[in-house]
């Protein structure tokens, strides 16, 4: 006797068919999946061997040594947004040999505020009258010639309430190739700043033992790694130490804004001429945060500014040095404004 609920053939076919059209889109996922991760594994790999390349500086964390106190804890902690900021400390080093420790001749605090979409780049006037731990009051920018990173580190915790643990050094030399790798900066050049820059681009592939083209005209214009370096080093041209700070946060503010637009072809080759000049106690790990931040928020808008402000400070000469004193208490209050709020 026939069964009434047998399937035909046919309708077996068809249930095959569907079956097997149902599996291929599971098989197409699994495999892209699988590349994914595979992209990713290189990626990682590539990343890590990259960061092999940097000069890691172990210093002290204990908020002691690095001149963090209660009270700055408190006065940062008002801020709502606190723990979505990132803060890092940038030297820029003027050393002539691998011996030596070096001058800190740019120092600013590079600010990444995922909350706001916005870099901000602080400077601290080198020339600043600062409490240096065991060497009394002195300018901010010899902390970092009298005991490196760690104690300029310090010095800038300690002076102006601020809570920062992580910092990058780069010299000349490696600012050079940086600014080279991302094809040159754009920089307006003023009639009067000609003759310097060339002065000190001069003086810059000098030391570092390269050639350079000197510029003949003013106006807007690409320039390329050595003839950024010497346009940021410009002295005594225009108001002084104002506007050197002001060259040097233009040539970083065009650095940063040339590196968020690379794409992920190019940035290998970069990260590459990057990594081996750089000195850091930055963490593989925190790197990762501060890329991650960067990327997901598409930040693009960079503010500057620069402290202590015109209206806190004055030029002052103490045993025939000059010194930038300033209100520590209102530059304080200004920066801290400036960079949590």
């Amino acid at each position: 006797m026939k069964s009434e609920n047998r399937e035909s053939p046919l309708e077996n076919k068809v249930d095959i068919k569907e079956k097997s059209s149902l599996a291929a889109p599971y098989k197409i996922i699994i495999i892209a999946g699988a590349l994914i991760m595979a992209v990713l594994t290189g990626l990682y790999i590539y990343y890590i061997k990259t960061y092999e390349e940097l000069e890691y500086i172990e210093i002290p964390e204990t908020d002691e040594e690095l001149g963090i106190t209660e009270e700055t804890e408190e006065v940062i902690n008002i801020f709502e947004n606190n723990k979505s900021i990132i803060n890092i400390l940038l030297f820029g080093v003027d050393k002539r040999s691998d011996e030596e420790t070096g001058r800190s001749d740019a120092i600013m605090i590079l600010t990444i505020d995922p909350v706001h979409n916005t870099i901000k780049l602080s400077s601290l006037m080198r020339d600043s009258r600062v409490s240096i731990k065991g060497y009394g009051e002195d300018k901010l920018g010899h902390a970092y010639a009298y005991g490196g990173p760690e104690l300029a580190i310090h010095t800038i915790n300690n002076n102006f309430r601020m809570n920062i643990r992580y910092f990058a050094s780069i010299n000349y030399g490696g600012l050079i190739h940086v600014i080279d790798s991302v094809g040159g900066i754009y920089a307006n050049i003023k009639e009067d700043e000609i003759e310097m820059v060339n002065k000190y681009t001069n003086d810059t592939a000098y030391v570092e033992g390269m050639s350079y083209t000197p510029i003949t005209e003013s106006g807007y214009q690409l320039l390329d790694g050595v003839q950024a370096v010497g346009y940021s080093r410009i002295r005594k041209v225009g108001d002084g130490d104002y506007e050197r700070t002001q060259r040097q946060r233009i040539v970083l503010s065009a650095v940063i804004r040339k590196l968020t637009d690379l794409n992920i072809v190019e940035l290998p080759g970069v990260i590459q001429d990057l990594a081996p000049n750089i000195q850091t106690n930055i963490t593989s790990n925190y790197m990762l945060k501060v890329g991650t931040s960067i990327l997901n928020a598409g930040i693009k808008d960079i503010r500057q500014a620069r402290f202590p402000s015109d209206e806190n400070s004055h030029g002052e000469i103490m045993n025939g040095i000059w010194y930038l004193v300033f209100d520590k208490l209102k530059t304080r209050e200004e920066l801290n404004e400036y960079i949590f709020n």
